[in-house]
């Protein structure tokens, strides 16, 4: 028997050795390619996150909507204020041809690179930059901290190519209650900004700690700094945005407006006490300027 069985496994291994090869099994197909998120399809998500008080990435949501006027595949982009550069891939991903990001900071560009991005180190009051020379000029948090934005939106008017399109959000304002960037750092006691000087401001704060509301911009340096440095905040009021845009020349004025916050769960006397100091009521409530322009 064990020799029977030796000679059936050596008979089947033969069989095995002559048998052919199996057929090749073909490869298996590629994933197809996912294509990447239109601009307006992150505009909405950004918009819907806001509506239902999730985060929210609001730069990219202005990013999205300034390509409602402009389609910038293949063109020219300049972002005025890019910081260290993440600003300028959003327009890169889109399909911009070639984007410029300008910034006063000594960072800038740091965080970015790319074959079609180039940085200038420069206030957005005089770029050296020729004229008409954009097709999008983009700018979002960075004309509140301009101290002469007549001049900024006139560089940056100047510098958009004939049927460009310039494009700004810039918030919050100063006379907003969260104006010096400090969030909700003083939704407990707002306007410290307007209604107090450094000191004043400083105490309040050592206040709030110990009440155990602390915050991370009640921070005495950060705060200080606030308050006192005028190259942080231009301090304009809400209507020198609006007036900025209204005399600029060789443009068509799309969008110049001020968005305002609810005014209901503040109290009235302090309200009343700030319009009585000379601040209105757009002073107070205007979160952000939104400007879209195109120039002739």
């Amino acid at each position: 028997m064990a020799l029977l069985s030796l000679a059936a496994r050596v008979a089947r291994r033969i069989r095995r050795s002559l048998a052919p090869p199996p057929p090749p099994q073909p490869e298996p197909a590629p994933p197809e390619p996912v294509a990447p998120p239109t601009w307006e399809a992150l505009r909405d998500q950004d918009a819907a996150a806001a509506v239902a008080g999730m985060p929210a990435d609001y730069k990219r949501y202005h990013q999205s909507s300034a390509m409602r006027w402009v389609d910038i595949t293949g063109k020219r982009v300049l972002v005025v204020g890019c910081n260290r550069g993440d600003d300028c891939a959003h327009f890169i991903n889109l399909g911009a041809a070639s984007v410029v990001g300008l910034d006063v900071i000594s960072e800038i560009g740091w965080d970015y690179t790319h074959p079609a991005v180039s940085y200038t180190l420069a206030s957005a009051e005089s770029m050296p930059l020729p004229s008409d020379s954009f097709d999008l000029v983009f700018a979002y948090a960075t004309l509140e901290h301009v101290p002469d934005i007549r001049a900024a939106f006139q560089e940056m008017a100047r510098v958009a190519a004939p049927g460009g399109v310039i494009y700004s959000a810039a918030a919050p304002l100063w006379c907003s209650r969260s104006g010096p960037h400090w969030g909700d750092a003083f939704d407990h006691d707002p306007w410290p900004h307007l209604r107090l000087d450094a000191e004043g401001v400083l105490a309040l704060a050592e206040q709030a700690r110990a009440e155990g509301r602390e915050h991370p911009y009640h921070e005495p340096v950060r705060l200080r700094e606030f308050m006192t440095d005028p190259m942080l905040f231009n301090r304009r009021r809400a209507d020198e945005y609006l007036d900025a845009i209204a005399i600029l020349d060789r443009i068509d004025i799309l969008v110049n407006r001020i968005e305002v916050e609810k005014q209901d769960g503040f109290d009235p006397g302090m309200v009343r006490a700030l319009i009585d100091q000379g601040y209105s009521a757009l002073d107070l409530f205007g979160l952000t300027h939104i400007v879209t322009a195109r120039k002739r």
